[in-house]
């Protein structure tokens, strides 16, 4: 009896669309059949847009949707699902899901990386999904969206990355079936089910939250502190004089930082500072300290 292999070819990767051509990274097997060209409105309704046996396609109009493309060996076996590249009036977005299909990670192409996706075990009853997302950068230039798949529409959830050091609960949105989570900072990131609505809180990222020590050195380490809220913020930093020293930075309007300096851009001096911040929308505040240290 003839057995034909099922085991699926590697999929192509940096796919890259520019004047109407598609190309992508060329597959080294010995028996490369094909490669599959996808579109469709959306990623769960693709269908075969054209074949190609050279890593480029020549297309005639690109459309608004999404784009993938697919290794396919002499026996007809595709490679698995692959990134997806979303077109939209000339802006391109690569879209990589989790094997599960539980977990999706769009990054603007600009920022040229790629991502893998590793599903991590769960050692706690209360978390529903956890991921990593890998990656040769940590943080990226532009703002990413990571949605989670509810599995239940009537459950309460939270999201929490982590640091280096602790699980953070982070600001998201969220509609009846997803979680959304729009950051700068790759890593891992969990789904977590609760009985009750969590208290909105400021995350605190871009150095240890426990200590809240920078050191702007520009050496790619504590060199700044961030604030994230689930919507507008506004905030100020002052000496423990309580005298106003500088306007917190945004980054987004939920999102401020501080990288040490005052709002001329000079660096102040080594010591304690404290940080107000104004939630605008609900008229909230949050106060701390933050610690320069050179």
């Amino acid at each position: 009896t003839f057995v034909i292999p099922n085991t699926p070819p590697p999929a192509p990767k940096k796919i890259t669309i520019s004047q109407n051509t598609i190309e992508w990274q060329e597959i080294v097997i010995d028996n490369l059949w094909q490669y599959r060209i996808y579109f469709g409105i959306d990623v769960d309704n693709i269908h075969l847009v054209a074949i190609s046996t050279v890593p480029y396609l020549k297309l005639e109009k690109l459309y608004n949707g999404f784009y993938t493309v697919k290794t396919v060996n002499h026996f007809g076996v595709e490679s698995d699902d692959n990134v997806f590249v979303r077109v939209f009036q000339e802006e391109q977005v690569d879209f990589y899901f989790s094997e599960d299909k539980q977990f999706l990670v769009s990054i603007p192409k600009t920022e040229n990386i790629v991502v893998q996706i590793k599903k991590l075990e769960i050692d706690q009853p209360n978390v529903v999904f956890a991921y990593d997302i890998l990656s040769e950068k940590q943080k990226t230039e532009k703002f990413c969206e990571l949605q989670f798949v509810k599995p239940q529409e009537d459950k309460n959830y939270y999201v929490e990355f982590f640091d280096g050091y602790n699980w953070l609960s982070i600001p998201f949105s969220q509609d009846k079936n997803k979680v959304y989570i729009v950051t700068q900072y790759l890593g891992k990131y969990r789904l977590v089910e609760t009985a009750e609505l969590k208290l909105a809180e400021i995350a605190i990222l871009g150095c240890s939250p426990k200590k809240k020590i920078i050191t702007p050195n520009n050496d790619g380490i504590n060199d700044y502190i961030e604030f994230y809220y689930y919507s507008a913020i506004e905030g100020y930093v002052y000496d423990l004089n309580l005298s106003k020293v500088c306007r917190l930075k945004h980054r987004n309007p939920n999102i401020l930082y501080f990288d040490g300096k005052n709002d001329e851009g000079k660096l102040l001096p080594p010591g304690i500072y404290i940080y107000q911040i104004n939630a605008t929308k609900e008229n909230k505040m949050f106060k701390g300290t933050i610690v320069i240290k050179y």
